[in-house]
């Protein structure tokens, strides 16, 4: 179930009971995800109001419901306010008892924030492996400039002896290996100031996290988050 609740605290306990009534009625395993906007103690606020009364009504519905929660690892707080001052735990995995017993050692992560001012979260119940990524294409990236020429002249320039099914399926492997390096050197020389901001902006953030802020800080962020929002609108 993914929940986005109100801001309301009386619509949020409204959507509590229709929570309960619902997992109530069918059975099976429960995974309840989102952004609850609700904290369950005083620890995971910061900078923060917290109403004890809401909190009880939050916690009230977890334990009517019989669920519970993972540790989050990654950070503290899932939200912080557009000044850079006030940050809570707002997002949360809720699971039934049965799905921590088939999954105990599953792992909740926070994310660094990008274009939100939530940090995304995952939860995480194995680790898998399905082999090798595939090689994936963009048209997009006709678009950079020397990529056309820089492919057609690789094209030209590969030589190989046998039979022509054999030597395509060659030429494209080794194709996609030089495109792959030239990507990586346009990459570093384009996003280099990009991957620099989000760096910067996750240490800020961070930081949020156990202390105020300084003006010049809070300057610096704002400028990181529009530059990132910028970029990403190009991208």
């Amino acid at each position: 179930m993914n929940i986005y609740a109100p801001n309301d605290p009386l619509s949020r306990r409204g959507l509590w009971a229709e929570i309960l009534e619902v997992k109530n009625s069918l059975e099976g395993l429960w995974v309840l995800m989102g952004d609850f906007n609700e904290v369950r103690d005083a620890g995971e606020r910061l900078n923060s109001e917290f109403i004890e009364a809401n909190a009880d009504a939050f916690n009230h519905f977890i334990l009517s419901a019989g669920l519970v929660e993972y540790n989050m690892g990654g950070g503290n707080f899932t939200y912080i306010s557009d000044n850079g001052k006030k940050l809570s735990k707002l997002d949360r995995f809720l699971v039934c008892l049965g799905f921590r017993e088939k999954w105990p050692n599953a792992t909740v992560l926070a994310l660094d924030r990008v274009a939100s001012d939530h940090r995304p979260i995952v939860l995480c119940t194995a680790q898998s492996d399905f082999g090798h990524i595939p090689f994936r294409f963009f048209n997009s990236w006709f678009e950079l400039p020397g990529f056309l020429d820089f492919v057609l002249h690789r094209c030209r320039a590969f030589i190989f002896s046998g039979p022509e099914d054999l030597a395509m399926a060659i030429k494209l492997r080794w194709l996609k290996y030089k495109i792959k390096a030239w990507l990586k050197v346009e990459k570093e020389n384009k996003e280099g100031l990009y991957d620099s901001k989000k760096r910067r902006l996750a240490t800020i953030e961070n930081q949020a996290e156990e202390r105020m802020l300084v003006e010049e800080e809070l300057v610096e962020r704002a400028e990181c988050r529009n530059f990132m929002a910028e970029f990403e609108r190009l991208k």
